[in-house]
């Protein structure tokens, strides 16, 4: 934490009620009606699906967002897409604006 706290000029408290997390700007997608394609790795360590994706995926789905959700089997983070794209361009072309 000491490193953290160097680095960032935070400290733990100032960590717990930090509100400009990406998690925290969920409702601000959905007041905007953006829709949502998501691909994640089920084995990524780095940002691990059920601690982020699933969250947004939860909330989107039962406030009635449009959400796309691809999930890769054993892909970490990397690499990022999907090896046959015609489903993330289809749902662009379905809901780009």
């Amino acid at each position: 934490m000491e490193e953290f706290t160097r680095a960032t000029g935070m400290t733990i408290i100032d960590l717990m009620s930090y509100r400009e997390n990406p998690i925290d700007k969920m409702h601000i997608l959905k007041e905007h009606d953006i829709p949502i394609v998501m691909v994640y790795g089920d084995s990524d360590d780095v940002v691990p699906y059920e601690e982020n994706g699933l969250v947004l995926e939860k909330y989107y789905r039962a406030n009635g967002g449009v959400i796309e959700v691809f999930g890769k089997e054993n892909c970490g983070h990397h690499p990022h897409g999907l090896s046959d794209p015609t489903p993330i361009a289809d749902f662009i072309s379905k809901y780009g604006k």
